[in-house]
Protein backbone atom coordinates (compact mmCIF):
# COMPACT_ATOMS: atom_id res chain seq x y z
CA UNK A 1 0.00 0.00 0.00
CA UNK A 2 1.24 3.53 -1.31
CA UNK A 3 1.84 6.35 1.53
CA UNK A 4 -1.13 9.19 1.13
CA UNK A 5 -0.91 12.75 1.54
CA UNK A 6 -3.15 12.78 5.56
CA UNK A 7 -4.61 16.46 4.31
CA UNK A 8 -6.68 15.18 1.12
CA UNK A 9 -5.55 11.44 0.75
CA UNK A 10 -3.56 12.00 -2.44
CA UNK A 11 -0.93 8.82 -3.14
CA UNK A 12 2.54 9.31 -2.98
CA UNK A 13 2.76 12.56 -0.95
CA UNK A 14 6.80 14.56 -1.31
CA UNK A 15 6.76 16.16 2.23
CA UNK A 16 6.78 14.83 5.74
CA UNK A 17 6.01 17.48 8.58
CA UNK A 18 6.90 15.64 12.10
CA UNK A 19 4.25 16.02 14.72
CA UNK A 20 3.75 14.82 18.37
CA UNK A 21 0.82 11.62 18.45
CA UNK A 22 -2.45 12.66 19.30
CA UNK A 23 -6.29 11.88 20.24
CA UNK A 24 -9.45 13.01 19.29
CA UNK A 25 -11.31 11.21 22.30
CA UNK A 26 -14.32 13.20 21.22
CA UNK A 27 -14.12 11.11 17.74
CA UNK A 28 -12.48 8.16 19.39
CA UNK A 29 -9.25 8.14 17.13
CA UNK A 30 -6.18 10.20 16.92
CA UNK A 31 -3.08 10.47 15.03
CA UNK A 32 0.21 8.79 15.85
CA UNK A 33 3.74 10.79 15.10
CA UNK A 34 4.05 13.01 11.79
CA UNK A 35 1.82 14.00 8.90
CA UNK A 36 2.74 13.52 4.82
CA UNK A 37 1.34 16.05 2.81
CA UNK A 38 1.74 16.44 -1.39
CA UNK A 39 2.65 19.41 -2.82
CA UNK A 40 -0.34 21.13 -2.99
CA UNK A 41 -1.11 20.71 0.68
CA UNK A 42 2.40 21.42 1.97
CA UNK A 43 2.79 24.73 -0.17
CA UNK A 44 -0.90 26.25 1.19
CA UNK A 45 0.66 25.01 4.64
CA UNK A 46 3.40 26.83 4.41
CA UNK A 47 1.66 30.03 3.19
CA UNK A 48 -0.44 29.61 6.13
CA UNK A 49 -3.62 29.26 3.88
CA UNK A 50 -5.86 27.25 6.51
CA UNK A 51 -8.69 27.65 5.01
CA UNK A 52 -7.73 26.15 1.72
CA UNK A 53 -5.88 23.22 3.37
CA UNK A 54 -9.40 22.13 5.55
CA UNK A 55 -11.97 23.42 3.06
CA UNK A 56 -10.86 22.64 -0.77
CA UNK A 57 -8.05 19.81 0.51
CA UNK A 58 -9.32 17.77 3.37
CA UNK A 59 -13.03 17.88 2.96
CA UNK A 60 -13.44 17.98 -0.68
CA UNK A 61 -11.66 15.47 -2.65
CA UNK A 62 -11.78 12.66 0.64
CA UNK A 63 -15.36 13.64 1.47
CA UNK A 64 -16.30 13.17 -2.10
CA UNK A 65 -14.59 9.64 -2.23
CA UNK A 66 -16.38 8.53 0.89
CA UNK A 67 -19.73 9.88 -0.30
CA UNK A 68 -19.20 7.80 -3.43
CA UNK A 69 -18.99 4.38 -1.53
CA UNK A 70 -22.55 4.60 -0.79
CA UNK A 71 -24.53 5.30 -3.56
CA UNK A 72 -27.39 7.80 -3.41
CA UNK A 73 -25.45 9.42 -0.16
CA UNK A 74 -25.94 13.36 0.44
CA UNK A 75 -25.20 15.51 3.52
CA UNK A 76 -27.29 17.87 4.63
CA UNK A 77 -25.80 21.56 5.49
CA UNK A 78 -26.10 20.73 9.11
CA UNK A 79 -24.09 17.12 8.41
CA UNK A 80 -21.52 19.18 6.32
CA UNK A 81 -21.18 21.91 8.87
CA UNK A 82 -20.39 18.94 11.51
CA UNK A 83 -18.17 17.17 9.22
CA UNK A 84 -16.33 20.81 8.84
CA UNK A 85 -16.11 21.37 12.38
CA UNK A 86 -14.25 18.38 13.42
CA UNK A 87 -12.03 18.66 10.20
CA UNK A 88 -11.19 21.57 11.74
CA UNK A 89 -10.65 20.60 15.42
CA UNK A 90 -8.26 17.97 13.23
CA UNK A 91 -6.56 20.42 11.72
CA UNK A 92 -5.70 22.54 14.77
CA UNK A 93 -4.56 19.59 16.84
CA UNK A 94 -2.14 19.10 13.63
CA UNK A 95 -0.67 22.59 13.74
CA UNK A 96 -0.62 22.36 17.78
CA UNK A 97 1.18 19.15 17.67
CA UNK A 98 3.73 20.00 14.77
CA UNK A 99 7.49 20.19 15.68
CA UNK A 100 9.61 21.54 13.27
CA UNK A 101 9.69 22.13 9.85
CA UNK A 102 8.56 20.02 6.99
CA UNK A 103 10.97 17.86 5.42
CA UNK A 104 11.41 16.06 1.99
CA UNK A 105 9.23 12.77 2.19
CA UNK A 106 10.54 8.81 1.29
Amino acid sequence: MSAKCDFCSRPDPEWFYPADTFDMVQMGWGSTGGWTACEECSDLIEAGDNVKVVRGRMMDAPLKEALAEVPGLRLTRSERAEVEHHTWALFNKFLNSRRGARRAFG
